[in-house]
């Protein structure tokens, strides 16, 4: 079973999709767990009332038009995995007695940037997509390959 919810995980984690949104969320309150659960300290000042707010913001980009819809996932889950990367780090210098701490706070915004770089091809996907079907709509002669999208 955890290796399904892993596989589902990494499957999920890396489109800015609401599922995937929906994963870096369960990421964060997993890492925000264990951290807790190894006397750490919650560093929101809203707490747990901060997860039904990321549950409403996931389910409202829902309402945005669908070609804006992967950017605000993307951007809010950058967020998410950077809080993920810094909670991970958290743990990680907890384990170790505190030598990872100072650095934390960079390796989370560090993670964030990656996740919404990494991300960009399938943030303009369906832009891409819609532009195409578009042009090749205008006659015969137009054609376009999108290679691997």
């Amino acid at each position: 079973m955890l290796r399904a919810a892993i596989l589902i995980l990494l499957l999920t984690a890396c489109a800015p999709t609401r599922e995937g949104t929906y994963a870096a969320h369960g990421a964060d309150l997993a890492t925000t767990g264990v951290g807790l659960a190894m006397g750490a300290a919650e560093a929101n000042p809203l707490g747990i009332v901060a997860l039904p707010i990321k549950i409403a913001i996931t389910e409202h980009i829902k309402t945005f038009p669908k070609d804006e819809q992967p950017q605000a996932y993307a951007a809010l889950s950058a967020v998410t995995w950077g809080v993920v990367g810094n909670n991970a780090c958290v743990i990680a210098g907890l384990a170790t007695g505190g030598a990872l701490m100072p650095v934390c706070i960079a390796l989370g915004l560090a993670t964030g940037f990656a996740y919404y770089e990494h991300a960009e091809k399938e943030r303009n996907r369906q832009w891409l997509l819609d532009w195409c079907a578009e042009w090749v709509k205008q006659g015969p002669e137009y054609t376009c390959d999108m290679g691997d999208l």
